[in-house]
């Protein structure tokens, strides 16, 4: 039996949409993939998107980086995602350890998480090679405790 056409339209968009985040190499917004989409596709409106993007996280093909309100598209397991505070850069390191010990943790207290995010920000390599000194405020403007 052929599936019904709405049900087609919606996996064509979601290809479309796990594709253009396939290609992204930074998290990126609803907003921004909606004007990033090939004209040949269509208009997509923001309800489709997100209903898109939604089932897209469901298929654990897409992630959500909350702090930067933005999606990537990942072939990786749990982990634990880097943003740098300077320049927004995100890099996701796979972790199974410590959504592990954060089960366990959730358990000894009888929490039940319904998913776990999590986000560390910081300053990446390259910004962290900016700074000028140990005290004060470096070139990127993030004040720094002394001592």
């Amino acid at each position: 039996m052929p599936r019904p056409p709405e049900r087609r339209k919606r996996r064509a968009i979601d290809a479309v949409v796990h594709a253009a985040l396939l290609e992204s190499n930074a998290p990126i917004s609803a907003y921004r993939l909606i004007r990033r989409l090939d004209p040949d596709v269509g208009t997509v409106a923001a309800p489709l998107m997100f209903r898109a993007l939604n089932r897209l996280i469901a298929a654990r093909l897409v992630i959500r980086i909350e702090s930067l309100s933005g999606y990537v598209a990942t072939k990786a397991g749990p982990g634990v995602d880097l943003i740098c505070v300077a320049c927004n850069g995100w890099q996701r390191v796979c972790d199974r350890t410590a959504h592990q010990r954060l089960a366990v943790a959730c358990a000894a207290h009888n929490f039940k998480p319904t998913r776990i995010i999590i986000e560390l920000a910081g300053l990446c390599h390259e910004c962290a090679e900016l700074e000028r000194d140990d005290v004060g405020v470096n070139r990127i403007g993030i004040h720094k405790a002394a001592g």
